[in-house]
């Protein structure tokens, strides 16, 4: 990464695209919350979290893909 670039500059996923989506594009608000809470999931998984959980995940391949796909239907993206 370039040196003079800082931290503070950088865009976060979460905190600055996903709410910036949801600002935009309000349809996909609930689509944009579960998307969310599926990448905690996975963070929670990702470093060392192999017992299982509390509660009962319901984000697997096809969930997120689902997930994917109606935020990508739903959001207006310019091609």
């Amino acid at each position: 990464m370039n040196k003079n670039i800082k931290k503070e500059d950088l865009a976060r996923l979460d905190e600055d695209i996903l709410e910036g989506w949801k600002k935009y594009a309000p349809a996909t608000s609930t689509d944009i919350s579960e998307l969310r809470g599926a990448f905690k999931f996975r963070n929670w998984q990702g470093h060392g979290r192999y017992r299982v959980p509390r509660h009962n995940p319901k984000y697997n391949f096809a969930y997120v893909q689902l997930m994917a796909q109606s935020i990508m239907s739903g959001f207006p993206f310019e091609y």
